[in-house]
Parts: structure tokens; C-alpha cells; sequence
């Protein structure tokens, strides 16, 4: 069963990547009006008076405003991160309004959203603003000055992860087990990512099923390490059978980051999302004509799977997932016309070849593999250029079977073309006489 709601494997369409996307650049565009807007915190007018300056401190005097200003833009934000008022957004639209005057425009849009309630979408993007215009340091400086985690066993990261994970169960329309950042940032994360899969698991939206999946697999990891192997092994099975290309490559990404083994339940059930990943990209790449792909796109998700599959040669993936995977890959690439993409996939496999030189699986013997499978195609020659083998010859094995096939074709080529020169001058001299 695929869902409709992701058609393709190689374009963000999911809701998880739409959300990150308007996310982010709605933290810069706000980094990037409070770094710009005259007066945005109106005590600074009298800090910076030219008129007053000696010249021989001017360039002291500015870089102190500038560490001043950054700090009340980080005490600013998280200030909003952090707070308790659900609808703190009347004394935030107060704020700016006094930061950017009373032009008429942005004076509409602030009056429109004072009423609105102070979401965790909007602490989010608070939180990744203040990463954009401060430095880390300050940043935890103000939040130790402040007391914001209120001398309780919660660290910055966590509030982090919390706040990120209360957007994400806000947007699906789930119901919060706490309004308070510290204590949603404190709870544990597996048995929340159960609850969730007993609650939400099996009768969640069609839109938010990956979504959803997608969290609870992120729950479930703690600092890159499966805290609950059967929730996780559940929930890949789920995924599996929804078969959705872009949550595939969001889940398998997430899962290249934990400590696995390339044994067990977890590890078969990844190599089954996976090869469904490569299955959803070749088959993408066969429907689609070359004027419908985005280069960019295309040669994005071309990167990132080929980045998923050293991760996983670097766990101990098996040969026979290898060279499955691999084929795939390099089947995308034969079949790929448009030249710019197919030398970004040629690239992508011969980083590959390039991790599985030194595995039990040698450099040789992939390239001569790929050779069979795709026989009547160029793209192996390509590949095994790009690795520099048709120069260094890394194997001894492959060398001295490659360099023998070559001078012994060469050699052919070469006593062809004599004899028909001979022939010809042959013709030549006996119609000359």
C-alpha cells in the first residue's frame, strides 16, 4: 500500500519537510528584520550618539553595542521561548511595534496576530532566530543569567528536542501531556513514544501518518542509541507497510545515526525500507521524463542515498545488500539522460566503491559485477574512472585481468587495422601495374 499524500521519492512533499522548510526561513527573515530595524530595543538610542564619540574609540565603542545588542536579542527571543503566558503575544506586538515605529504596514500585521496564542510553532522559530543571530555561547549565558531551567536537571539540548517535539504534536492536532516547555523537555521520551503508538499509531490522519511514524521513531532514540528495540522494530514494520519514498529516506536518515549491529530484527527491517527507498527513486526516474526532474532536487536525493549507503557498508552491511542497493543506483544512472544528473550519480556510486575497497568485498569485484548487470551501457567505464581505477589499479586481481582484456583487444584493433592497409595498398599497387 503507498499513500497518496507523498507521490514521489525525489521532491520535498511531506508535511514534516514543508513545516521545517517554512520554519526556517521564517526564523531568518525574523533574524534578519531584527538585525536591520532601527530601534528595534529603543534603549539603545542613547548607547551610540556620533556626535559624542572620541574617534580613537569609535571602533571600541561599536563593537560593545553590537555585543550589547546581540545579548538583549537573545534575552528577547528566548524570552519567548521560555515563557509561561500562553498569550504573551500582546506584550510581543507592543515590542516590535515600539522596535519598527508606526509604519502602517507592519503595525496591520501585528495588530492581526496579538490575538493570537503563543504556539510552540512560534517558540520553535524563536529559538532557531536566536541561533541565527547569537552566538552559542551567549545564548546559554542569558539562559543561566535568567534562570529560565530554573536550577532543574534540564540542559538547553533538551528544551531543544522538547520544544521541536511540541510543535510537531501540535501540528498533527495531538493532545500535549504538559503546557510547560521544562517539564515537556524533562518527561521520557520513549514511554510518551508509546503512548503515542498505543493512542495515535494505527488511527492516525492520512496526512500525518509518516509524520507521525517519523516522531515516534525519533522518541524512541535516545543520543543516537534504541532505548526501546520492540517499539522501534513496531514501528518500522508500519512503515514498511505504507511504503512512503520521502518518510523512507527521513526514516533510514534518522536511523543511519543510531549505534546498530548488522544483525537482528531492527537491521533486516531498515535494508526492507531502504531497498523500498531505491525501488521509489528508480522507479520515479522511469515515469518521469528528464524535463519534469529538478536537477537540484534530483541530485539532492541522489546524495543523500548515496551518503545512506556508505552509513550503512560503514555498519557492516552484507554483500548481497550491497550490491542489491547498488544496483539500483546505478540502474537510476544508466537509465538517466540528462547529463548533469548522471555524472552526479556516477559520483554518488563511486563514493560507494570507494567505502567498499577496503571491506570484504573488493573494489574489483563490485566494478566487475556492475559490468554484468549492465553489460551494453558505459556508465561502469564512467564509474571506474571516476574511482581512478582505469589509471591506479588499487587491486592486483583486477589489473592484471583488466590490463589482459584491454592489450588483448588493443592487440585485435591493431591487426584489423593493418590488414586492411595492407589490403588496400595491396588493390593500390595491382591496379597500378
Amino acid at each position: 500500500m503507498t499513500a497518496d499524500e507523498e507521490q514521489s521519492s525525489i521532491k520535498a512533499t511531506t508535511a514534516r519537510e514543508t513545516s521545517e522548510f517554512l520554519c526556517t526561513r521564517t526564523a531568518l527573515r525574523v533574524a534578519f528584520v531584527m538585525s536591520f530595524a532601527e530601534g528595534f530595543h529603543p534603549e539603545n538610542d542613547d548607547n551610540l550618539n556620533e556626535e559624542n564619540l572620541d574617534p580613537n574609540q569609535t571602533r571600541d565603542c561599536f563593537g560593545c553595542f553590537l555585543e550589547d545588542n546581540t545579548r538583549k536579542h537573545a534575552k528577547y527571543l528566548l524570552s519567548l521561548v521560555f515563557s509561561k503566558d500562553k498569550h504573551k503575544c500582546d506584550e510581543v506586538g507592543e515590542s516590535v511595534r515600539s522596535g519598527l515605529g508606526n509604519g502602517s504596514v507592519n503595525t496591520k500585521r501585528v495588530a492581526a496576530s496579538e490575538a493570537k496564542a503563543l504556539t510552540f510553532a512560534m517558540r520553535h522559530r524563536s529559538l532557531r532566530a536566536a541561533s541565527a543571530l547569537c552566538p552559542e555561547g551567549v545564548i546559554h549565558e542569558i539562559v543561566a543569567e535568567e534562570g529560565f531551567l530554573r536550577g532543574e536537571k534540564c540542559t538547553l539540548s533538551m528544551c531543544c528536542f522538547g520544544v521541536f517535539v511540541a510543535k510537531e504534536i501540535e501540528a498533527m492536532g495531538l493532545a500535549l501531556p504538559h503546557s510547560d516547555l521544562i517539564q515537556l523537555s524533562m518527561m521520557h521520551k520513549p514511554s510518551y513514544a508509546r503512548t503515542l503508538w498505543r493512542h495515535c499509531g494505527k488511527s492516525t490522519k492520512q496526512e500525518h501518518r509518516g509524520r507521525l511514524m517519523l516522531l515516534m521513531l525519533e522518541l524512541a532514540l535516545k543520543d543516537g542509541i534504541v532505548v526501546d528495540s520492540q517499539l522501534v522494530a513496531s514501528i518500522l514494520q508500519e512503515i514498511i507497510a505504507f511504503n512512503l519514498p520521502r518518510t523512507n529516506l527521513l526514516v533510514c536518515e534518522c536511523m543511519a545515526h543510531a549505534v546498530l549491529t548488522n544483525v537482528g530484527e531492527i537491521w533486516s527491517l531498515l535494508m526492507k525500507v531502504m531497498k523500498n527507498l531505491t525501488k521509489s527513486v528508480l522507479h520515479d526516474f522511469l515515469i518521469q521524463t528528464d524535463h519534469h526532474h529538478n536537477d537540484q532536487k534530483s541530485s539532492s536525493t541522489i546524495q543523500r542515498v548515496g551518503s545512506l549507503m556508505v552509513n550503512f557498508i560503514r555498519n557492516g552491511i552484507s554483500q548481497k545488500e550491497i550490491e542489491v542497493l547498488m544496483t539500483s543506483l546505478t540502474r537510476v544512472g544508466s537509465l538517466c539522460t540528462n547529463q548533469t544528473l548522471r555524472c552526479r550519480i556516477v559520483e554518488v556510486v563511486a563514493s560507494i566503491i570507494r567505502e567498499v575497497k577496503n571491506d570484504t568485498i573488493g573494489q574489483d569485484e563490485c566494478l566487475q559485477r556492475l559490468r554484468v548487470s549492465f553489460s551494453g551501457d558505459d556508465i561502469c567505464s564512467e564509474i571506474a574512472i571516476a574511482i581512478g581505477v582505469s589509471q591506479t589499479y588499487e587491486s592486483e586481481s583486477f589489473s592484471s585481468r583488466d590490463c589482459l582484456g584491454r592489450i588483448m583487444k588493443m592487440e585485435h584493433e591493431f591487426n584489423v587495422s593493418l590488414s586492411q592497409v595492407l589490403f588496400t595498398r595491396g588493390l593500390e599497387f595491382t591496379e597500378g601495374s
